[in-house]
């Protein structure tokens, strides 16, 4: 899933559970990445790409 740069929020995302791979890298706009705690909680994404301001979040990977 690839989200567009204009993007705030996540919310809802936590109810996409087949996500093997998110890249959001691109999304200048994006402030809260919360829903990706939820969505890890239901359901492990094998790849997610952050925005550099969110690499320490947790969920970047190389």
């Amino acid at each position: 899933m690839l989200i567009r740069p204009s993007v705030c929020t996540l919310n809802g995302i936590e109810n996409l559970t087949a996500l093997e791979t998110i890249d959001i890298s691109y999304a200048r706009s994006l402030n809260d990445v919360s829903a990706l705690y939820r969505l890890q909680e239901i359901h492990q994404v094998k790849n997610i790409g952050l925005p550099e301001k969110f690499h320490d979040e947790g969920f970047w990977q190389q």
